[in-house]
Order: C-alpha cells, then structure tokens, then sequence
C-alpha cells in the first residue's frame, strides 16, 4: 500500500519511492531493470496527463548516457538546489514542470537538450536494409549521425515504413508514434509514388491497358508469406516506354515489383519519390538525410 509523501512509477511494479529520495533511486531502479522499456513505458504512460518534470528529464539524461549512475548518485548526494539551473535559476524541485519550448536546462554543468520528437527524411541508397541492426547488410541507422541515435523525450527515433534493400529513395524516421500508425494505417490510404524502371519496353497501347488494369486492381501473384490478393486502385504516369510512376496506397512485400510482374514486366530499378504530399528532396544526395521543416511536417497531416 503506499505510504503518504510516496511517489510510485507508473508501471504496475511494485515500486513506491519516498519523495525525499527519489531522485536518488532513479540509478538503482534503472539498473535493476530494462532501463529502456522502463523509460519508455514511464513516458507513454505519464505524458498523457503530466507536464514534463525534472524527474522525467533526470531519466531521460541516464538513458542517453550523458550521466552514468555513478553520476547521478553523486548529483543526489549533492545539495539539488545547486545542481539543477532551470533558465539559469537554483530549482529546487524535481516535481518542477518543465516547458519544452522555452525552458533551458543545465544539470551539473551540462546543458540538456530538451526536444519532444525528431522527424527526419532520408534519400535511401541501394544496399542498405531498413533495420536497426543487421548481421549480413549495413542498415539505414548505420547512416545516421551520433546525434540522432539516442533516445528523445518523445521515444526512439524508428521507421516509418520500410524499403526494400534494393529500393532507393524517401524514407522517413520520426520519435512520434501517432504520426506512424497515421502514414502507416491502412484505413488512411496514404499515397506512395515510385519511380519504375522496367527491363521491357511498354508501347503507348500496351501502356494504356496496363494503366487500366492498374486503375481496376490488378491481381499479385503469392510471394514469401503473402498470399494472392488483389490490389487497390493504382495510378500509373508513363514517362517513356521503360519507365513510369506507380501511386499505390498500400504497402505490401514487394508490391511494386509484384504488379509489374503480373503485367509480364521485371522491375529493375526502383525509387520512392513521395508519400502523401510530402516529396523527396531533389538536393538529397543518396544516402543522405535531413530534418524535415515545419512546412514539409504538416504535408503529412
């Protein structure tokens, strides 16, 4: 049962912390457990009806490896008055509420850098697997800077869908979940649009009743463990007899090549060069990345 003047984590743990020491056990906790699920776990569940507190951002701190427990349990033996600088102010409190977007933090000396989400668009090179790790392959992580591997206050920087290793082109990473399921939900019909390049030449006849098979939904054959399934509605933009831009707005194993096959043609080359309305930027080089503006965010809803 928990005491008065108790803090308890929301996870159903059993760990109820003195107010006066918690900060202090924060290291025991963290080492005694999955430090990353219970980060992760504390901030989906606190966030949704509590501000940012000092607390949370003393975790998040330890998770990213900017103090190690050591460090921490030599801040909490230390008066914490003099320690935290909030807006270069002493705080006194690690209940204190925290505003994201206007507050500056310092903890023993070290600014923290207080950011919700990362949204990030990559021109994905041949090669490279969408994975975080990979035995056999480099992966899309192994491109990105230190700076961006590490956890933020929103969660893990993830995929928001995935390329095959051989597909080039955008590919996006952000810390928000609700955004992901938004782009990869399949009742939101988010379009993608691939740059195709076949092996045979399509005449403009056999371009038209390809496009008009498409636009009925073409049936795939099975691949892997994807069965025969009938496709949406797809539009095709003919650029010359070997290539084109197919618009689909599902996401299934190697659906592009599958459609292209079922028409009698072979894929050889393929790039994605838009989701929804947002487009990949022609100054990317492959295999580069960047953040996305403010602007380019809210072309995806």
């Amino acid at each position: 049962m928990r005491e008065k003047n108790q803090v308890v984590l929301p996870l159903d743990l059993g760990i109820c912390i003195p107010e006066g020491d918690f900060v202090f056990k924060v290291a025991e906790i963290c080492e005694s457990l999955d430090y990353t699920e219970l980060f992760n776990t504390y901030l989906r569940a606190w966030r949704k009806v509590n501000p940012i507190t000092m607390f949370e951002i003393l975790v998040f701190a330890y998770m990213n490896r900017k103090f190690s427990s050591r460090d921490i349990e030599s801040l909490c033996k230390t008066d914490i008055r003099f320690i935290w600088l909030l807006n270069g102010e002493p705080c006194h409190s690690p209940d204190q509420h925290i505003n994201l977007d206007t507050d500056t933090l310092e903890v023993a000396g070290q600014v923290v850098e207080l950011r919700r989400h990362l949204h990030l668009m990559m021109n994905k090179c041949d090669g490279v697997v969408c994975s975080a790790k990979d035995g056999l392959h480099p992966t899309v992580f192994d491109l990105l800077a230190e700076d961006h591997r590490h956890q933020f206050l929103g969660g893990s920087l993830h995929l928001v869908g995935r390329l095959d290793i051989d597909t080039e082109g955008l590919l996006i990473f952000t810390t928000d979940g609700t955004l992901t399921h938004r782009l990869t939900s399949p009742k939101s019909h988010i379009t993608k649009t691939y740059l195709v390049t076949l092996r045979d030449a399509v005449n403009p006849l056999q371009q038209k009743e390809i496009s008009s098979k498409f636009l009925q939904g073409i049936t795939i054959a099975p691949e892997g463990d994807d069965g025969e399934q009938l496709c949406q509605p797809a539009q095709l933009e003919w650029i010359c007899e070997n290539q084109c831009y197919l618009t689909i707005t599902e996401g299934r194993y190697h659906q592009v090549k599958r459609m292209m096959a079922a028409v009698g043609n072979l894929v050889t080359a393929l790039k994605r060069v838009s989701m929804g309305k947002l487009h990949l930027d022609p100054g990317l080089k492959s295999g580069g990345y960047r953040e996305l503006s403010s602007e380019e965010l809210a072309l995806l809803g």
